[in-house]
C-alpha cells in the first residue's frame, strides 16, 4: 500500500527507497530473512537477506546436506561484518586459480553468487544487490548441480523469482566492488 502511495505521489526515483520497502515487507511476510553476525564479535555493516530455504541450509536443516558449514559461517560473517571479502566482477581471476568469496556472473544482468566452497561439493548462494551492501540470495544450488555450463540457467532462474518478488524494481548496479560491496575488499579479476 505504501509503495503504490509512493508512486501515485510521482516521485521520480524511487528503486532505492521501494526496494528497501519490499524488502520490509518481505522480511515482515516471511518470504525473506535476514541474516546476522553469527560468530564474530562485530557489528553489522553489510546486510545479507536469504529466503527461509536457504536460511534453513545454512543453518543445517538438513545436516545430510554438511550445514552447518565453518566455512559458510566464516564467508557470511566477514560478508556481515564488512571484512575482506574476495570478489570478481567477471568471474574471469588472476591469477586463473583465485577464489572469490563473492563474484557477479557474466553475460547474465546483475547476477551475482556467493560461494561455499566447503562442504563438498561446495554451494553457490545465487542473487542480486538490492542497494550498496545489501545482498539478497533467492536460490542455491550445489556445484553438482551447476555442472556443464548450468550457471546461466540457474542465474536466470533467480532473475524470475526476483522480479516475481520485487516487481518492476531493478537490482542495484555499479561500475566497481565498491559500488557493490563496501567495507573492505580485493577485486581478484583486476
Amino acid at each position: 500500500m505504501l509503495l503504490t502511495v509512493l508512486r501515485f505521489c510521482g516521485a521520480k526515483k524511487l528503486t532505492s527507497n521501494a526496494t528497501f520497502l519490499l524488502i520490509q515487507q518481505h522480511l515482515v511476510d516471511g518470504k525473506l530473512v535476514e541474516r546476522d553476525v553469527a560468530r564474530l564479535n562485530a557489528s553489522k555493516a553489510r546486510h545479507l537477506y536469504v529466503t527461509p530455504a536457504i536460511a534453513n541450509l545454512i543453518d543445517g536443516a538438513d545436516p545430510m546436506l554438511g550445514f552447518p558449514s565453518a566455512e559458510a559461517t566464516v564467508i557470511t560473517d566477514r560478508y556481515l561484518a564488512g571484512w575482506l571479502m574476495v570478489t570478481s566482477l567477471t568471474a574471469r581471476t588472476d591469477p586463473p586459480r583465485a577464489r572469490p568469496d563473492l563474484e557477479r556472473l557474466e553475460n547474465v544482468d546483475e547476477a551475482w553468487v556467493m560461494c561455499f566452497r566447503k562442504p563438498r561439493p561446495g554451494w553457490r548462494l545465487f542473487g542480486r544487490f538490492a542497494e550498496p551492501s545489501k545482498f539478497v540470495a533467492l536460490h542455491a544450488h550445489d556445484r553438482d548441480a551447476l555442472a556443464g555450463g548450468a550457471y546461466e540457467a540457474k542465474a536466470e532462474e533467480m532473475i524470475s523469482t526476483w522480479k516475481a518478488m520485487f516487481e518492476e524494481e531493478e537490482p542495484h548496479r555499479g561500475a566497481s566492488v565498491e559500488d557493490y560491496v563496501g567495507g573492505v575488499w580485493r577485486d581478484v579479476s583486476e
